[in-house]
Formats: structure tokens, sequence, C-alpha cells
């Protein structure tokens, strides 16, 4: 997943052509991704947080750089409070939320 990437209505591509072995991100509607198992999985996960949960996907970002001290860990999805600033820091309580909505998904 690549960072996301919001253009104006009017400059959105009206059809996107998918090549052979790719997905189409639902979050920024652009991005093609290696199509693999995985994949479908967070493909699935981020049309239920937008679709069921009614998360804005203005509110969701795809592979997100945390700054946890040193480290700086990649985060498949995260979701955001709205009107958040999107800083590494900021994601941190989103990210929290989500991977233990993941958790509990995974456990069932």
């Amino acid at each position: 997943m690549s960072k996301q990437q919001s253009l104006p209505l009017e400059m959105k591509p009206s059809a996107i052509i998918v090549q052979q072995g790719k997905v189409l991100d639902f979050i920024d509607g652009l991005t093609q991704r290696d199509e693999t198992p995985e994949e479908y999985v967070w493909q699935e996960i981020a049309k239920s947080l937008a679709r069921e949960y009614r998360y804005p996907k203005s509110d969701i970002a795809v592979e997100f750089k945390l700054k946890l001290g040193s480290r700086n860990p990649r985060v498949d999805l995260v979701i955001f409070p709205a009107a958040c600033n999107r800083t590494p820091k900021s994601g941190i309580i989103g990210t929290a939320r989500f991977l233990a909505w993941t958790l509990q998904v995974a456990a069932k």
C-alpha cells in the first residue's frame, strides 16, 4: 500500500484499467496493489470500515508510518479522528483502536 493522495473531483479519472495481477485500492481508488490473499483481506477490511462502520475514506490512511522513539513502523490502515493533522504521533490512538478491532475480528 502506498501513501494516500486525494485529487480534486474534476481531476479524478472516470475509468481505471486495472492491470492483470493487481487490485484497485478501495480507499484512494487509484493505487493498484499486487493481487495477494493478504491484499484482498485488507481491501475487505477497508470496505467494511467505510461501508459498515461509516468512517469517511478521508479519515483513513493507508500504509502510514508511525514515530515510536527511534523506530518508524508502518501500519497498513490508520483511522484518524476528523480534522486531525496526519502526523506520526496523531495516528497512534486510531492505530491502537484499529489494531484492537483487527485482533477481535481475527480471534472470531
